[in-house]
């Protein structure tokens, strides 16, 4: 009945994984430039981190109005690519779900959260040997 939460708990499991790859990464870049990895400990401080080696925000985006999600977005566009379309999918789907109250109905949560979910955990377990485990259908 209330598929929409689905949605949105999917997303989030994938945000504590994305924020694990952030931290476990031995390189993280923005702007093809090198973060200081003992200072980047999730998309968190990426300002503070950032702002002191230079580097500039995402275009359009000053670091002081950026969200955690848009940083996070950022991050994972130019260092998760091989995840970044399913990341990006949950977060937008989440988004619909919360701000726009798109309703979802049981058939759509394989394809739409479950499948892309899957993935970025398979991606955690062999990119950064990570044991962790969901109960997904």
């Amino acid at each position: 009945q209330y598929w929409d939460w689905c949605v949105t708990v999917g997303f989030y499991a994938a945000v504590h994984i994305i924020e694990y790859a952030i931290y476990a990464a031995p390189e993280v870049h923005k702007y093809r430039q090198k973060l200081l990895k003992q200072k980047l400990l999730g998309s968190a401080n990426l300002p503070e981190v950032a702002g002191s080696q230079g580097i500039p925000p995402p275009e359009n985006i000053a670091w002081t109005n950026s969200t955690q999600h848009q940083i996070r977005n950022s991050l994972v566009r130019e260092n998760f690519k091989d995840i970044s379309d399913e990341y990006l999918s949950l977060y937008r789907k989440s988004r619909a779900a919360r701000y726009e109250c798109q309703k979802f109905d049981k058939d759509e949560i394989d394809p739409l959260i479950i499948a892309p979910l899957r993935t970025i955990l398979d991606w955690s377990k062999r990119r950064f040997g990570t044991t962790l485990t969901l109960d997904l259908p």
